[in-house]
C-alpha cells in the first residue's frame, strides 16, 4: 500500500510540473522540445526487453509525461488562438474531438503494428524450438495470447516445454512492443519538425482589434 501511495504521489507531482511547463508553450519555437521529449521517451521504451524491470521504465515515462502536457497546451493555443473570437467555442470542441479521435486511432494503429509483428515472428520461432505443430485455430489462439503478453501454457504442460513456450512468447511480445514504440517515436519526432511550421495563435486578437 505504501509503495502504491508513493507512485500516485509521484504521478501527481509530475502532472503539476508538466502542466507548469505547458504554460510556457506559447509559440512554435517552443513546440518542438515537448515532441522531442515524447520521441526520446518512446525510443527508450522501445529498448526494453523481456528481462526489463518496472524500474527500467521510470525515466522514459517521466520524459513522456513532461512532453505530453506541453503538447496538449500548445495544441489548444494554436487551434483556439488562431480562430476568430466568435468561433472559439467551435474551435475548442474540434480540438477536443481531434485529441480523442487521435488517441483512439493511435492506440489502434500501434496495437495493429504490434500484433502484426508478433504474428510474423511467432510461427518461425515456434517451429525453430521444435514445439508440436499447431493447427490454424490453435496458432490463432497462441497469437492472441502472446499479443497481450501472456504465455499460452496450461497446468498440464511439461515444465521444460512450458519454459520454452514462455521464452518464445515473451521474446515475440517484446519484439512487437519494440516495433510499436519505434513507430510512435517516429510520429513524435515528425511532430517536432511540423511544430516549427506552426504560427503563433493570434487570430482571435486580430479579430478583436479589427472590431475596435
Amino acid at each position: 500500500m505504501r509503495r502504491s501511495r508513493d507512485v500516485w504521489i509521484g504521478a501527481a507531482l509530475l502532472a503539476i510540473a508538466a502542466a507548469g511547463i505547458g504554460l510556457l508553450v506559447q509559440s512554435p519555437r517552443t513546440a518542438g522540445p515537448p515532441y522531442r521529449l515524447d520521441g526520446h521517451g518512446t525510443l527508450g521504451l522501445s529498448g526494453l526487453g523481456a528481462g526489463s524491470s518496472p524500474n527500467d521504465t521510470i525515466v522514459w515515462f517521466v520524459l513522456l509525461g513532461l512532453g505530453l502536457s506541453p503538447v496538449m497546451v500548445g495544441a489548444t493555443d494554436v487551434i483556439v488562438g488562431n480562430a476568430p473570437v466568435e468561433l472559439a467555442g467551435v474551435a475548442g470542441g474540434l480540438q477536443s474531438t481531434a485529441m480523442q479521435v487521435g488517441g483512439t486511432l493511435g492506440t489502434a494503429v500501434l496495437g495493429a503494428v504490434m500484433s502484426a509483428k508478433i504474428s510474423s515472428l511467432l510461427p518461425g520461432s515456434w517451429a525453430a524450438a521444435h514445439l508440436p505443430a499447431l493447427s490454424p485455430d490453435q496458432l490463432a489462439g497462441v497469437k492472441s495470447a502472446v499479443s497481450v503478453g501472456a504465455a499460452p501454457v496450461t497446468s498440464s504442460t511439461p515444465p521444460q516445454v512450458a519454459r520454452v513456450i514462455t521464452d518464445i512468447s515473451h521474446a515475440a511480445f517484446a519484439s512487437g512492443m519494440h516495433t510499436a514504440f519505434l513507430v510512435a517515436a517516429g510520429v513524435a519526432l515528425a511532430g517536432a519538425l511540423i511544430g516549427l511550421l506552426i504560427r503563433p495563435g493570434n487570430g482571435g486578437a486580430e479579430a478583436v482589434h479589427a472590431g475596435i
